[in-house]
């Protein structure tokens, strides 16, 4: 590693301040970066030099090294305003009530309900849900506790039927561990909702397509946008109407109508 970058790296190191696979994304960009300008100090003019010539990357690509070598100058109590391309922000692929339904229905264990729904109703992470303990939840408050990216510990709501389901899950799950869903693999947990998408002919299925389904959802009952922030555990307001703010509720409403008189969460 550059030596100019030691101190950034420990800094960065504090998982409430990045995450390690975005420590390292950080790191490789500004090495690449430094290694081009060699001794020279760096500056405003050679980090956007830099990123000039990356045209062969794809915009997104281009805008996260921008904001690495911005991170990278404020560190160092440099401000430094570069251009970059527009991020995109694809729009959220979310399932009709409908298709939620049919997909409980097609569930075959009770590992494959459990997960379905508690995702849906929580609204978590997949990460956050298989790192669950049997300690998080509790069912006298009707919540579960869970760690975010960061390392932020948040209690989220959660439905009746949902602590059912996990109720139902430790009682059959046969194994002995203090995570209620045992070793449970990320990839196995992919794995479980692939296997459901191809019986509601939703090939596309992942875990993250019920959180975006349970936030639109809330946007469609009314909640306010900072209701859903919080419920999904964003940092900022600016970050979920990012990403759900396009969508007005009429829009929603002639997409999904049936989410306006049905409560799937209860």
């Amino acid at each position: 590693m550059d030596s100019r970058l030691a101190k950034f790296d420990e800094y960065l190191s504090d998982p409430r301040r990045c995450s390690t696979g975005t420590r390292k994304l950080y790191i490789d960009d500004l090495s690449n970066w430094l290694e081009t300008i060699g001794s020279n100090k760096p500056t405003q003019a050679n980090a956007q030099a830099y990123l000039n010539t990356l045209t062969r990357l794809k915009p997104n690509t281009i805008a996260i090294i921008g904001h690495a070598m911005m991170r990278y100058f404020k560190f160092n109590g440099i401000v430094v305003e570069l251009e970059t391309p527009k991020i995109f922000q694809p729009d959220p692929q979310y399932l009709s009530l409908d298709e939620f339904s049919k997909a409980i229905e097609t569930c075959s264990s009770q590992l494959e309900t459990t997960m379905l729904i508690v995702l849906f109703d929580s609204g978590v992470r997949i990460k956050e849900l298989i790192n669950l303990k049997l300690s998080d939840i509790n069912y006298a408050a009707k919540t579960i506790t869970v760690t975010r990216k960061g390392g932020k510990v948040d209690v989220v709501n959660v439905s009746d039927k949902a602590l059912n389901e996990l109720s139902n899950w430790i009682e059959t799950r046969g194994i002995d561990s203090e995570k209620v869903f045992g070793e449970l693999r990320y990839y196995d947990a992919w794995q479980v909702f692939k296997r459901i998408g191809a019986r509601i002919g939703r090939k596309e299925l992942h875990p993250h397509m019920l959180r975006h389904s349970r936030a639109i959802q809330m946007l469609i009952a009314g909640a306010p946008m900072h209701v859903v922030q919080q419920h999904l555990g964003h940092k900022n307001e600016s970050m979920t109407s990012a990403i759900y703010a396009k969508f007005t509720v009429s829009d929603l409403r002639k997409q999904i109508p049936d989410w306006g008189s049905k409560d799937v969460s209860s």
